[in-house]
């Protein structure tokens, strides 16, 4: 399917975790504005993938991105990876956006918005949705709250009024993680 997950996720309800590969995130990044880039945040972990019956691939880093889903700006933690793989988005994300997938229409609505949003099926039979719809940034400045969820999402609902730092959970353990 190369090149049709440029801004766009795959609904990965196999998926242990939300994860990019990391020439995806550049090509990712090249397309944000430079507010956009400011507010993604990078850490260090440790983390094991495996994709399919392939060999095991390590994340060493974790990002923050901000993505625009239903109309809705959202910061969305992912683990790198090197393998070629565009953004999966996992079961556990999606379920803290409170994503509903309605295959019949071919559309998405996420919590608290009133926007579905259509996705498409690849020429593989993957579920993409664009996460770039509009430009992330903000002309006013955006005010942050943060969404409870599990480790893969760190992520904001976004108001115009003022903007409160974006807080990450830390994380002690370095857990395996296998997708199948």
């Amino acid at each position: 399917d190369g090149g049709v997950t440029i801004n766009q996720a795959l609904l990965d309800t196999g998926a242990c975790a939300t994860v990019c590969g990391s020439e995806w995130f550049q090509v990712f990044e090249q397309t944000l504005t430079p507010e956009e880039k400011a507010k993604i945040v990078t850490r260090s972990c440790e983390r094991l993938f495996k994709f399919g019956d392939g060999a095991p691939a390590e994340s060493t880093t974790m990002k923050i991105i901000p993505l625009r889903i239903c109309g809705r700006e959202m910061f969305v933690r992912t683990f790198i990876v090197e393998n070629e793989v565009p953004l999966l988005l996992s079961r556990q994300t999606m379920t803290d956006m409170g994503m509903v997938i309605d295959l019949g229409e071919m559309s998405v609505r996420v919590r608290d918005s009133y926007e579905s949003q259509s996705i498409e099926m690849t020429k593989s039979g993957h579920v993409v949705l664009a996460i770039a719809e509009q430009p992330v940034a903000q002309k006013t400045t955006p005010e942050v709250q943060e969404v409870s969820g599990e480790e893969d999402i760190v992520s904001a609902v976004v108001h115009q009024r003022h903007e409160v730092p974006i807080s990450v959970q830390g994380h002690e353990e370095k857990p395996t993680c296998h997708s199948e």
